[in-house]
């Protein structure tokens, strides 16, 4: 019996509704990875694949794959290595050994969508469910996040930020770091830590934290990575800090403004 395929796209703005253009591009790498699969084992397409379901609201798409020679159907094999290999994109954020690099593109770009007003996107296969989120970062794309934040003009100072811990990265063991997100400014910084902190970053990953140390900031005072010195984890309860409660972290951040009005500018811009 063919295989079937369905993945659902939540909109991260449920009363917006999914981003059209960003729904057909999600469909369009799905295409690709799938395509690119049939094609590794056979060197030809040996399937086609139909859309058996769609519901509205979150986007819901059922596929089915239909053989082009129903003596070679391979479609439960594709789903399976589909489904496998974007597990191992979320649990261990790297390349699947067996994604070919039009698989591993198409991988890629819907990795780049959760990050473009999408919240999470979950795929289902006849054995496996995969639900993938915007907190999932390839480490080559958050690389290349960071080195164009670093601008000329950064200025660095003692302070602090909040947000929670994404990714950790410890292949250098001398100098391990992990990403955080920072709400004010919504985009991840780099927050590179001694060794000897290391179970107290494994312990609050997906937390919340308070991280202090010295502080890099671009020409805009934003920060973008942090030597980190303490670290300390927020309480569940905490509330959120207001405009006022961030005035003084980075001086001469508001040009005179109140923080109050310096905000809403910002939020405004």
């Amino acid at each position: 019996m063919p295989a079937k395929l369905t993945f659902n796209v939540d909109a991260r703005d449920k009363d917006q509704g999914v981003p059209f253009d960003a729904f057909v591009e999600m469909a369009r790498h799905v295409a690709t990875m799938l395509a690119g699969l049939d094609m590794a084992a056979t060197g030809e397409p040996s399937l086609c694949w139909v859309i058996r379901e769609l519901t509205i609201g979150s986007a819901n798409v059922g596929l089915e794959a239909v053989p082009i020679n129903p003596l070679l159907d391979r479609s439960a094999v594709v789903v399976s290595q589909f489904a496998s290999g974007m597990a191992v994109v979320r649990d261990h954020h790297e390349r699947p050994e067996w994604f070919a690099d039009d698989v591993w593109d198409g991988a890629k770009g819907v990795i780049q969508i959760l990050h473009d007003g999408i919240e999470r996107v979950t795929f289902g296969g006849p054995d496996t469910t995969v639900v993938l989120t915007d907190a999932v970062h390839l480490p080559e794309e958050i690389e290349t996040e960071f080195e164009a934040q670093a601008e000329v003009g950064a200025q660095t100072s003692l302070s602090s930020i909040e947000g929670a811990i994404e990714d950790v990265f410890g292949h250098d063991k001398q100098s391990p770091w992990f990403a955080i997100w920072d709400r004010l400014y919504g985009r991840r910084v780099r927050c590179e830590f001694p060794p000897r902190m290391w179970d107290d970053v494994r312990a609050w990953l997906q937390e919340r934290v308070r991280v202090h140390g010295l502080v890099s900031f671009d020409h805009r005072g934003r920060p973008t990575s942090v030597q980190v010195r303490s670290l300390s984890v927020l309480a569940h309860d905490k509330r959120r800090p207001r405009a006022a409660d961030l005035y003084g972290l980075v001086p001469g951040l508001t040009g005179g403004l109140s923080s109050d009005e310096w905000v809403r500018r910002i939020r405004d811009a």
